[in-house]
């Protein structure tokens, strides 16, 4: 019994301290999101993982960080 998972890369800008949560798609992969959470002790991208998370309707576990940790252009994996 195999089982396979497939991810995608998706891109995002960042806006941290917004006044409002919001995704704008701007492609396939390629998302821009505000987040009112401060960039400081990984809250921002904790938000910003957990929005892509609910966007693809995955758990958020299913999405990792892998590049763009202190910028706010990210690049995300999703775990299908």
């Amino acid at each position: 019994d195999l089982f396979f998972s497939m991810s995608i890369v998706v891109t995002v800008k960042t806006h941290p301290r917004a006044h409002k949560e919001q995704i704008t798609v701007h492609g396939p992969q390629a998302l821009e999101i505000w987040v009112r959470q401060k960039p400081e002790q990984g809250a921002a991208n904790e938000m910003v993982c957990a929005l892509v998370a609910q966007h693809f309707n995955m758990p958020r576990k299913n999405v990792l960080l892998i590049r763009g940790g202190k910028t706010h252009h990210k690049v995300l994996k999703v775990i299908t």
